[in-house]
Parts: C-alpha cells; structure tokens; sequence
C-alpha cells in the first residue's frame, strides 16, 4: 500500500511551528496600521509617518529571532510606508488640481464662462476628497485583514508589497 501524505486545507495553518508569541507580534505588526491612521487623522497627515516605525522597530527586534515576524513585520513596514507616500502624492496633487480649477472657474466668471466650469470644479472636489479620505482607510482594512490571518496561524502577503520583501 501507498502511503498517503497529508496535505493541509486553506483553512489549516500552514506553519504549527510557529508560537503564538510570534503570531501576535507579526499580527501587531500589521494592526500598527492603526496608529498610522490614528496619528495621521490627529494631526491632519503630519503624524503619519510615525505609524511605519512600529513595524520598523518591531523588524529590528525580531529580524534575528523569527523569520516569520521579521518578514511580516517589514512587510508591514513598506506597506504603511508605501500608502503615506502615496496618499501624500494624492493629496498634493489633488490639492494643486482643485485649487487651479477654482481660481480658473472664479477668474473665468467674468466671462460667464466660468459658471460651466464650477461642475467640473465641484466634481474634482469631491473625486479629490473621496480618494484622499479612502485610500487610508482602505489601506487600514487590508492592514487589519493581515494581522486577523497571521494570528490565525496562516500566511499572508500584501498584494505586490509582499514578494518585494521575499
């Protein structure tokens, strides 16, 4: 008879191996999402780049004792770096374009034409502020959803963040 290997489901963690201690600080890891958001919504984003050194510090505590939190721990690190730069760029950007469409819609009202462009102002307006306002948060989610699966047991990547750190 053949011996049959078992071969673990998606629901089975794949690394036993691995101590709850070590699960909870690569969780915390991800869950330090929270401070970014926290801070950066105190202090209007000047905080914000404090949130990335929880996972950094974390990185550096563990990067010789467990493979497993170092990696999700400086996963989380470029992750939460990544997002601040971007949504940095978008507000900046988006800040520039805003402004520029309202000082051209109230300098061209002399010429009536400018009423038209007060929709077009109006709509980046809100494009600008959903996007600007979204983005963190949804960053926080995908954050939260990585350390619920790492305490979990079961491995976890962000999308394209997670293969640059392997």
């Amino acid at each position: 008879m053949m011996e049959q290997t078992h071969q673990p489901s998606a629901a089975e963690p794949i690394a036993p191996a691995i101590s709850s201690d070590e699960r909870a600080w690569a969780a915390i890891a991800h869950a330090s999402a929270l401070i970014t958001m926290l801070f950066g919504a105190l202090t209007g984003g000047a905080l914000c780049l404090v949130g990335p050194i929880v996972p950094l510090v974390i990185w550096l505590v563990f990067r010789e004792r467990s493979r497993f939190v170092a990696r999700h721990a400086l996963q989380a690190t470029v992750f939460q770096a990544l997002v601040v730069v971007i949504s940095a760029a978008i507000a900046t950007l988006g800040l520039v374009l805003v402004v520029a469409a309202w000082v051209g819609a109230i300098m061209l009202m002399a010429a009536i034409v400018g009423i038209l462009l007060i929709p077009v102002a109006l709509a980046l307006t809100l494009l600008w502020g959903m996007v600007s306002l979204g983005l963190p948060v949804a960053a926080l989610v995908y954050a939260c959803y990585g350390a619920y699966e790492v305490a979990e047991g079961r491995d976890f990547r962000y999308y394209l963040v997670g293969h640059w750190v392997d």
